[in-house]
């Protein structure tokens, strides 16, 4: 599913940097709701809220 991510808006900001910069995960259809599937991690040099990242996954 795609992830969306959401910043708090105040300009100028940096994009976070991704390590890896792109991820795949594969979930078994029977594993419960809230069930741990990957850990993304990124860097961002923003401070305060400006640096602050949300991310939320949808189902296709």
């Amino acid at each position: 599913p795609p992830i969306a991510h959401h910043r708090s808006c105040r300009s100028p900001n940096t994009a976070p940097q991704f390590q890896p910069s792109s991820y795949q995960a594969t979930v078994e259809e029977n594993r419960p709701a809230g069930t741990p599937v990957t850990q993304v991690t990124a860097q961002d040099p923003d401070e305060g809220e400006a640096g602050q990242l949300h991310y939320a996954m949808a189902a296709l």
